[in-house]
């Protein structure tokens, strides 16, 4: 609906405050506490947040922005918040108060979640949770816990009693009015039962929450969620609160028939992504949402004493809200046993969990809340065996500055018992909470691909839970704690990094061209991207203006890298191949990236800055450098041949695009060592099969493909080529393979033991799957090439082999395992270029970036590999590449 009256004091303040004029503003039947609008800005999209006259605390209302913030961090899909021109997240402009936030696609679902739904809203009710946990806000004493927990049931009747007296003295009842009336008498009825209720809660979990965690604020896309909507500013209260809200929300319970089952659904996915949340808090979230349903007249009092923005849903509201009340009540005994099996089966966390190869958790920090609880566990939580080893460089000091902040913020006592062990006890009883003993270890075996001399310091951290009340939950923090010190790389590991890169160290020192610019990056998460991000920081480009994106391969470790570039202040998030692919599938996860790319390039615009991207075949594709588009990087080098293929499809570009991918560099340089780390690849997966004298098919001679055969054949490995583009077919006959023109044509030929793909198209068809011979081993070193099995139906019915790949069943009762999860199989769980191995191409792409970013205007807008070339022989590479690794040295 529109909205003329406001509409001349949000125009202006969207024109004047963020640079957006000529706004349609559509009002939206949604929100109680902001007036909310649909903005049109050309063809872009807006959402429009009007505070409503009396918010007075703008410190607040950015608080709770920056709350989306770190959801967004723990891949918790968020709008992205469009600062103003002077970077405030909310702006007052005379008397109009607003925030402007990117829009969403999605819709609130009305009528109650499905199971795809619920498992969805829980998963991500969990990471919220898990993010918040150690908030400093939680830190904060809160009088709200204790009102909720002994709520005022005199005030309360009275105020029912009131209501039923306005309602009842209407001259005139309308079909609410004795609605409230009957429902009223009930709600009058049942006050005194709440106590019994109280009585029954056990001690309680409080951390900060996301305030306002319902339906309304969730958007979905079919079963997927697209959105979590209106973070409140943080504040400490009962995670069960949040927790039993959403798993019972009135529309689950009333709606659905086999809502019990259905809210325990969600709970089991909340506890997938916050394994943390103590047995005790899932059991009762269910009561504590019936004592929250009957101790509010949310709706009704409104009806009667202040009416809302949209009284009507209000006055539903109510009804539903005191339907579910009942309905829960008459079944809580039900819910809260099926809810005690749900903790009982998510069981603890095993011993060790996740490891790297020193032993060390790769997980991201899960902790516990900051505050203590609202009364310490029973001891019965807590079993004796539940110690766990934590190992990897971690000191003797970053263990004792651990246990003594955890005793600091929990009010324990901290003691050495002696030189190796530390112990938290209960300052009450004495009793023991959490015993930390330590071990040094001899020299482990590094955890990049390089060496340090002498190796770093490691130690092995046993943490035992003690038989004291809360020891588990302690012993889960400090454990959680110091796992999360060790996932970004350590200084002498980062040192390791930059000495194997030292023709990209020479080209990095600080340099004039990179003022005033910020970085768009996106490649794999690999130890030589790593070296490159940190080489455009000392070259001057501010750690918060660069951006990362991962491409979504599971590279050894990229966990280390994400934990890496947020130590040092960069943005860091997943762009997955899959998604641009495919991006009909994958909207949401598009929308949700696509809006933080927006806001990163509207921010370094707003600040003066122009932003380069380096793109490894997806940034580019999406739009961002054509004349179409809404928000536009000002320059760009392209990586990867299929990049250049999808900007092709993209349409006409606007900026200056340097290809790198088909540079001097990395076509004589960086394309052998690909090929390297894919036949090393190859051989690590296979370690009991003999190679040598076998017969290869070999699915594309471009590039990477012809030195892949030439290595294959240079082993004895008799090679077969395929490929659809002639004069590399060609080529590869005049070279002495054997070819054909499909590879249905070399099957029928042949019988090889591997099937290689690099053309980075789908390369086998359905009609290709029964010619393949029983047990072949399919390789893919490009993503598309066996699509045909990964994107098909065919996907769910694999068997997975783990840290080796998939094996397929194919007709006749044959069948093919592709090694790898269907994508460039040198990067499956592996970093296998050398790290040193690409310090040339990483050399040359920073040169180039250099030159382009000196005087972009000098190159034209489209796609260019001259000037990339000129670039890096001006610069002298070539000739320090000669000296450092090919001259003899004399």
């Amino acid at each position: 609906m529109s909205d003329p009256a406001a509409q001349p004091d949000l125009t202006a303040v969207l024109a004047e405050a963020y640079g957006l004029p000529g706004a349609v503003l559509e009002r939206l039947p949604v929100g109680q506490v902001t007036v909310n609008y649909r903005a049109r800005v050309g063809d872009r999209l807006l959402f429009v947040k009007h505070y409503r006259d009396g918010v007075t605390d703008l410190g607040a209302e950015r608080a709770a922005v920056e709350q989306t913030r770190l959801a967004r961090l723990r891949r918790v899909p968020v709008a992205a918040v469009r600062p103003a021109a002077g970077g405030a997240t909310v702006v007052r402009h005379g008397s109009t108060t607003v925030s402007v936030w990117e829009w969403m696609p999605g819709a609130i679902v009305d009528s109650g979640l499905n199971p795809a739904q619920q498992r969805a809203a829980g998963a991500a009710l969990g990471r919220i949770h898990s993010a918040f946990a150690d908030h400093p806000a939680g830190r904060r004493p809160t009088a709200a816990v204790d009102d909720w927990l002994h709520p005022d049931l005199g005030l309360l009747e009275a105020t029912v009693d009131k209501l039923l007296g306005i309602a009842g003295g209407r001259p005139r009842r309308g079909e609410f009015d004795e609605q409230a009336l009957r429902t009223l008498t009930e709600r009058r009825e049942v006050l005194r039962g709440i106590p019994e209720l109280l009585a029954g809660l056990p001690p309680l979990t409080t951390q900060v929450l996301h305030g306002d965690y319902s339906a309304v604020n969730l958007l979905f896309q079919g079963d997927e969620l697209t959105a979590v909507l209106d973070f409140l500013p943080p504040e400490s209260f009962l995670a069960a609160y949040e927790l039993g809200r959403i798993a019972f929300d009135p529309r689950t319970v009333v709606l659905d028939e086999d809502w019990i089952t259905s809210g325990v659904n969600l709970v089991g996915s909340y506890l997938e992504t916050n394994p943390l949340l103590p047995a005790a808090d899932v059991t009762a979230c269910a009561r504590v949402a019936l004592i929250q349903l009957l101790t509010s007249l949310y709706g009704v009092k409104q009806h009667y004493l202040k009416p809302g923005l949209l009284q009507p849903d209000l006055d539903r509201f109510w009804l539903l809200r005191h339907a579910a009340a009942q309905r829960l009540l008459d079944h809580l005994g039900d819910v809260e046993s099926a809810l005690a099996q749900a903790a009982h089966r998510r069981g603890r966390r095993p011993s060790g969990g996740p490891t790297t190869n020193e032993g060390m958790p790769m997980t991201t920090t899960a902790t516990m809340p900051m505050t203590a609880t609202v009364a310490m566990q029973d001891a019965s939580d807590t079993p004796a065996d539940q110690w766990e080893v934590l190992r990897g460089p971690i000191g003797g000091a970053a263990v004792t500055a651990a246990v003594t902040a955890l005793a600091e913020r929990h009010r324990l006592r901290y003691e050495h018992a002696d030189a190796d062990t530390l112990r938290l006890t209960d300052p009450a009883t004495s009793d023991a909470l959490v015993t930390v003993r330590l071990r040094g270890l001899p020299p482990q075996e590094p955890r990049t691909l390089g060496f340090q001399v002498p190796p770093p310091a490691a130690v092995d951290v046993l943490i035992d839970p003690g038989p004291g009340r809360g020891a588990s939950r302690f012993a889960a923090e400090l454990r959680d704690t110091l796992a999360a010190r060790a996932l970004p790389y350590t200084d002498s590991e980062l040192a390791g990094i930059r000495d194997a890169m030292p023709l990209l160290e020479r080209y990095s020192s600080p340099q004039p061209a990179f003022d005033d610019w910020a970085l768009l990056f996106r490649d794999h998460y690999l130890e030589h991207s790593t070296g490159f991000v940190l080489a455009m920081e000392r070259a001057g480009i501010p750690a918060e203006w660069i951006f990362a994106l991962d491409k979504g391969d599971q590279t050894w470790n990229r966990d280390r890298v994400h934990a890496t570039f947020l130590a040092r202040g960069y943005r860091s998030d997943i762009l997955d191949n899959t998604a641009v692919n495919d991006p009909d599938a994958h909207q949401a996860e598009l929308a949700r990236v696509g809006a933080d790319i927006d806001a990163f390039l509207d921010s370094a615009h707003a600040a003066g800055r122009r932003v380069l991207v380096v793109d490894d075949g997806g940034l580019l594709a999406r739009g961002y450098g054509t004349v179409t588009a809404p928000h536009t990087a000002d320059a760009a080098l392209e990586l990867t041949v299929s990049g250049i293929k999808r900007i092709a499809a993209a349409g006409e570009l606007a900026i200056p695009v340097l290809n790198l991918a088909r540079s001097q560099v990395k076509s004589r340089l960086g394309y052998r060592e690909i090929a390297d780390s894919c036949l090393r690849r190859v051989r690590t997966l296979l370690p009991d099969r003999k190679i040598i004298g076998r017969r290869v098919l070999l699915l594309g001679h471009g590039t990477l493909g012809s030195l892949l055969a030439t290595q294959l054949r240079d082993l004895g490995c008799r090679v077969d080529v395929v490929d659809t583009d002639l004069p590399a077919l060609i080529d590869a006959a005049e070279n002495g393979f054997t070819t054909y023109r499909t590879a249905r044509q070399a099957l029928s030929s042949s019988t090889p033991f591997l099937v290689v793909g690099t053309t980075g198209e789908v390369a086998l068809t359905e009609a290709d799957l029964s010619a393949l011979p029983d047990g072949v081993l399919l390789a893919p070193f490009a993503t598309r090439d066996f699509s045909v099995l990964t994107e098909g139906p065919r996907r769910a019915g694999a068997t997975e082999i783990p840290g080796i790949g998939l094996r397929f069943d194919l007709p006749g009762g044959r069948t093919a395992t592709l090694l790898g999860n269907g994508r460039s199989m040198n990067l499956f769980q592996a970093d296998s270029i050398p790290t040193q191995g690409y310090d040339a191409y990483r050399a040359g792409t920073l040169i180039a970036a250099a030159t382009l970013c000196a005087d972009p205007d000098r190159v034209p807008a489209g796609l260019h590999t001259g000037p990339a070339d000129a670039a890096i022989a001006g610069a002298g590479l070539w000739d320090a590449y000669y000296d450092l690794y090919c001259a003899e040295q004399g």
